[in-house]
């Protein structure tokens, strides 16, 4: 980066579903540095809340921009907790949270300069979606090792199929089961239009690979 500008901006997020507190906590970050655009997702927590989530959020976006070599930034995120206890306005209280402040204050020391920017969420999309693309992928991968319980896929229809007893519409991607209508009954689901599929949508979907 020598001879290059080393200020970068960084966005943040974090999530925490079907339900807040109590959830699974997943984050995503964006850091654009150096005419580049580098991403990270993960889980923060099965059994988390929403802050954690987002404090999680900022120390992976923080570590990552200090391993890329970044030294003046500005940080952006939609929750108002986060940021404004970041800025001093908040005072941190909750011992949940209090680590993970320690944390972000401490990584945010290393930098030459660095500025702390409450964004509205429309305006975080790109890490909204990665820590969106972190929980679903969380969700479907316990489900995966459940497909071989799949014991009979019977073909009723073009697109339609008979699996363990549930009618499963592939190209809708439904299930009539009760775990496919509870998980996608959820408000936070429902919400950020997310969809958890089943161990049948994904035993059919495997066939129709074959």
């Amino acid at each position: 980066m020598e001879g290059k500008s080393r200020r970068a901006e960084i966005y943040f997020d974090g999530a925490c579903m079907p339900f807040n507190p109590g959830g699974v906590a997943s984050y995503g970050f964006v850091i654009k540095f150096g005419g580049k655009t580098v991403k990270g997702s993960g889980i923060a927590s099965e059994k988390g809340t929403n802050n954690i989530a987002e404090y999680t959020a900022l120390i992976k976006a923080l570590e990552k921009a200090l391993e890329l070599g970044v030294e003046e930034a500005v940080v952006k995120g939609d929750s108002q907790l986060a940021i404004r206890q970041m800025q001093g306005i908040y005072a941190v209280r909750s011992p949940n949270i209090i680590p993970l402040y320690e944390r972000a204050a401490e990584l945010a020391k290393r930098f030459k300069k660095i500025r702390f920017e409450w964004i509205p969420r429309e305006e975080n999309e790109e890490a909204d979606s990665l820590s969106t693309k972190a929980y679903i992928s969380f969700q479907e991968a316990k489900v995966r090792k459940r497909i071989k319980t799949v014991k009979k896929i019977e073909k009723v229809g073009e697109k339609v199929y008979i699996v363990n007893g549930y009618r499963v519409d592939a190209e809708k991607q439904t299930c009539e089961c009760p775990f496919f209508r509870r998980m996608n009954s959820y408000h936070l689901h429902k919400r950020s239009g997310i969809k958890i599929r089943c161990k049948h949508i994904l035993a059919v979907l495997e066939k129709i690979k074959k």
